[in-house]
């Protein structure tokens, strides 16, 4: 996967994705999948964005029930079980505690009648995974084993709990580039850093784009015969380029939290927000969750939304905003956090609505906008989408328009059923065993683990970049091997695109403070000058700056 923007300029695409987030992604990967040429274009790095803002879930839909959307749990239980198939090393089963309290929305009647009902409804979905875990199963923890659990949730009405499976995805990036990786390898032509000036339009219809290197600054023409834009929250920037109609979602932030420490390690938890209106507004059905998730040796809590009236590209978290959230998630947990846990803050843009009594929720508007029957304009697309679950069955809607509009007859999607990049395995336990007894003689048991639960069978081609001999850096060979395969193979051109979304190792390991080496890896591998490399750990330490707690070594 190399970055070569001037191919996109070779040929008239069938269709071109303004947006490399994970729905510009999916996007892609469909329609190579199905017979189109296709070229994508992302204004910063791949899932820089919104994308980015993952609470690491792949819902399965339970909770929907408790809204009576029966429609939406299905799908969301077809799209966990999708992304289960396709990425098996990326997504695996954890068991979810949401604490019950007496007539309230989260009594323990409600959950048993929503355990039943997902049986019932959901007989046709696959239900297990590896033949071990029972996603679709149920059960109860009592008052006191409640409080064994997790010892210092407020006890005042709790009944116990309600344990459910979801998924979670432990390197969302990882599975976004693995999606890159299949689009490319079916055809997909694809490059980051690339802007849009401009919309090409001939006698109201869109023909592509005026698009410009922010690399080299050299402008060019990408032509296509239908234009997706999948740009998240700056949807309407591009809209405006055709002189559209806006498109208006309420927005607000949603910050989640990285903590310094596991807070539970075996399962997640759902605890009600009892902020601004107390326990009452427990009881009176009025209270949302947030999660508290075992991610590596830490914790992810989230999310917090915050309304906001304008979109920016920078979206970092205020020290208000992290404070403002830790006395939320205190008073409902009991957890006592300070300021010092939280190691990292980060936050995306989400479409919202807002319930009678003034909870933020996100919406469900419609998401697909077909511009000749909203601005006259043919031969574009908009799609507005923020759940991460969604993206898959959001883009086979998109490409299905797609055929539509282009007027051609459709073949079945494949992307349900299609392993991605690196995901063609039956079982992840057996193949890292397997792996373990060939790898051995070269790895430990945890780099082989690290390397295939990132990179699943895909993982020689990060082997080819371990160097030889004795290297003189602070860094570990496999680090070394990782910033050589994602400047050469992943289009990172920049030190944050290694550090935030190539690899975990500098936030999983001792080695998140040696950001000085990393720099002088990519220096050499990419050629920077001194004044270059000086300019990317700068803009590494001001970002580092904003959004964590790391005492980062830039010495």
């Amino acid at each position: 996967m190399k970055r070569k923007p001037r191919q996109l300029t070779d040929k008239e695409f069938d269709v071109l994705v303004i947006g490399g987030g994970i729905y510009g992604a999916f996007i892609a990967w469909d329609a190579v999948l199905r017979g189109l040429s296709v070229a994508m274009i992302e204004k910063g790095d791949f899932g820089h964005a919104t994308s980015a803002n993952s609470l690491k879930i792949i819902h399965g839909g339970l909770r929907c029930l408790q809204q009576g959307d029966i429609l939406r749990m299905r799908r969301l239980q077809n799209e966990q079980q999708a992304f289960i198939k396709i990425a098996p090393h990326l997504v695996r089963p954890i068991p979810f505690i949401i604490p019950t309290y007496n007539r309230s929305l989260y009594s323990s009647e409600s959950f048993k009648i929503a355990f039943k009902l997902r049986k019932l409804l959901s007989r046709s979905c696959v239900t297990s995974l590896n033949n071990q875990q029972d996603l679709l199963h149920g059960h109860f923890l009592s008052r006191e084993e409640m409080l064994y659990v997790f010892p210092k949730i407020p006890d005042a009405n709790l009944t116990g709990s309600a344990v459910f499976y979801d998924c979670l995805l432990h390197h969302p990036e990882r599975l976004l580039l693995s999606v890159l990786h299949s689009a490319v390898n079916q055809g997909a032509e694809i490059s980051n850093y690339i802007d849009v000036a401009s919309v090409l339009l001939k006698k109201d219809r869109a023909t592509g784009v005026r698009a410009i290197d922010l690399l080299s600054k050299n402008e060019f023409d990408i032509k296509a015969r239908m234009v997706v834009n999948a740009t998240g929250p700056w949807i309407n920037r591009i809209i405006q380029l055709i002189d559209g109609h806006p498109v208006y979602f309420p927005m607000a932030r949603g910050i989640n939290l990285v903590i310094d420490h596991q807070i539970i390690k075996d399962y997640a938890i759902g605890m009600p927000d009892t902020d601004s209106h107390g326990i009452k507004n427990l009881l009176q059905k009025k209270s949302r969750l947030f999660f508290i998730i075992p991610w590596h040796c830490y914790s992810l809590i989230g999310s917090h939304y915050i309304p906001c009236k304008q979109i920016n590209d920078d979206c970092s978290v205020t020290e208000s905003e992290i404070n403002q959230f830790l006395t939320i998630i205190n008073k409902a947990s009991g957890l006592g956090l300070k300021r010092e846990n939280v190691l990292w803050a980060y936050s995306g843009y989400v479409s919202i609505a807002t319930n009678k009594s003034g909870r933020i929720n996100r919406t469900q508007k419609k998401q697909i906008f077909d511009h000749r029957k909203t601005d006259h304009i043919d031969g574009i697309i908009s799609v507005f989408g923020m759940k991460y679950t969604e993206a898959r069955y959001k883009a086979q809607k998109v490409v299905d328009l797609v055929f539509k509009k282009l007027g051609r007859t459709s073949p079945p999607c494949l992307t349900a059923v299609t392993p991605v990049h690196g995901g063609d395995m039956t079982d992840m336990d057996s193949y890292i065993a397997e792996k373990n007894t060939y790898l051995s003689s070269r790895l430990n048991s945890e780099e082989i683990h690290y390397l295939i639960s990132n990179y699943g069978t895909r993982y020689p081609e990060i082997l080819r970049y371990l160097p030889a001999g004795r290297q003189n850096s602070p860094l570990d060979p496999m680090d070394i091997a990782e910033i050589y395969h994602s400047a050469d193979q992943e289009m990172a051109v920049k030190l944050q695109d290694v550090m935030f979304r190539r690899t975990l190792r500098p936030f999983v390991s001792e080695k998140r403070f040696c950001y000085r080496a990393y720099g002088d890896s990519m220096a050499r591998i990419l050629g920077w000058d001194n004044h270059r490399q000086q300019c990317e750990i700068q803009g590494l330490k001001d970002i580092l700056g904003r959004r964590s707690n790391y005492e980062t070594d830039f010495s």
